[in-house]
């Protein structure tokens, strides 16, 4: 069988996407595990495989709407298949480099923003400002959509996750006053909760 330039950006794209969510792997179930290996509530290995299954079941059960929304960013009508899918493999092979980065330096960082700033990028390079959806238009209109989303997300999740964080953290210390050494086990099992809740919830959101 012979391959053209088509089937060749395919098998190129397929391995890019791998590649992908294997550095998203490594890079982001660290920081869902930590906090469970670190207070011996699990073992690694426990961990590890607790995030593995529940990270593959998201996208199956919790569908993918962040991936829908994200491919909305670019539009790709009437764009060559050769275009689109050297537009995909910039987006990946960009994401790819900064999770590497950010893995090396240590670095907290989104998988997700870092994929549609490349998407966004690599589509404005190559098909042009009106392939975009920026979203601008619609946000004077009172409607949030395109890439201002992942704007919007970036500035005001730290900032949702630290009030939430704190007031929560405020209710807990509140219930441990009452609590006894007997009710650690309740609280190694909402860790085995929580854990899977975050690795349920990112395959969801990074599928």
């Amino acid at each position: 069988m012979a391959f053209d330039g088509a089937h060749i950006l395919l098998i190129i794209g397929i391995l890019s996407v791998m590649a992908y969510d294997f550095t998203n792997g490594f890079h982001d179930a660290a920081d869902m595990i930590a906090t469970a290996i670190a207070s011996m509530s699990m073992t690694p290995k426990t961990a590890i495989i607790i995030v593995t299954v529940f990270t593959f079941a998201g996208p199956f059960l919790g569908g993918v709407a962040v991936a829908d929304t994200i491919g909305e960013f670019v539009n790709i009508k009437g764009v060559s298949s050769l275009i689109s899918q050297s537009i995909t493999i910039s987006a990946v092979l960009s994401a790819i480099t900064f999770n590497l980065i950010t893995w090396k330096l240590g670095l907290p960082s989104s998988s997700s923003n870092s994929l549609t700033s490349g998407l966004v990028g690599a589509g404005l390079f190559t098909i042009g400002n009106s392939h975009i959806n920026w979203g601008i238009a619609a946000l004077m209109q009172g409607h949030i959509q395109g890439f201002i989303k992942i704007v919007i997300g970036m500035v005001f999740s730290p900032l949702a996750g630290f009030i939430i964080g704190f007031f929560l953290m405020k209710i807990m210390l509140k219930a441990m006053k009452r609590l006894t050494i007997k009710s650690k086990k309740y609280f190694i099992a909402m860790q085995y909760v929580t854990v899977s809740w975050l690795a349920f919830s990112h395959g969801t959101n990074d599928a």
